[in-house]
């Protein structure tokens, strides 16, 4: 592995670990300020077989910013930076891969 695979590979842990730091902050603002959402959302922190439901929901409030309708500035701000972490997130993977591959020929 070239020493550029070797730094996205560190960019991609960087970013994973800002992602986690954002979704626990946001999952603690929502269950303080607004619990209706929370519960709506399936109060993420339990594990059970509807998980995979639930992430459903988490993404696509994070992906459709649905955080942005509440107008509380901390929800706004750990929102904005789940999404643009998990957006820059899957283009380090897609850089990755063509680094360590080459161009993707179809």
């Amino acid at each position: 592995m070239t020493f550029l695979g070797l730094a996205l590979v560190a960019l991609m842990i960087l970013v994973g670990l800002l992602n986690g730091w954002a979704m626990l902050n946001l999952r603690r603002r929502l269950k303080e300020a607004y619990p209706s959402e929370w519960e709506r959302l399936g109060n993420p922190h339990e594990f059970s077989m509807n998980s995979t439901v639930r992430e459903f929901r988490w993404a696509k409030f994070v992906l459709l910013r649905e955080y942005a309708r509440y107008g509380d500035r901390q929800v706004s701000l750990w929102g904005d930076v789940m999404l643009a972490s998990a957006i820059a997130g899957v283009g380090l993977v897609i850089a990755w891969a063509v680094i360590l591959r080459g161009p993707l020929v179809f």
